[in-house]
């Protein structure tokens, strides 16, 4: 959440991660993902139990 664009993208709209995820190729959805200052965007923590 450093980068202040992507911050503002998914302040504003959090359901983005999940298309950014499911853009994401697969080979690196293998690796974990780390939500670094999620608690900038806490609408996220949301998103992340509707992936799980």
């Amino acid at each position: 959440m450093l980068d202040s664009n992507l911050r503002f993208a998914l302040l504003h709209q959090p359901a983005r991660l999940r298309e950014l995820l499911d853009a994401a190729p697969p080979e690196k959805l293998r690796l974990p993902i780390i939500l670094d200052e999620v608690q900038k965007v806490p609408d996220l923590l949301d998103e992340v139990h509707f992936l799980d």
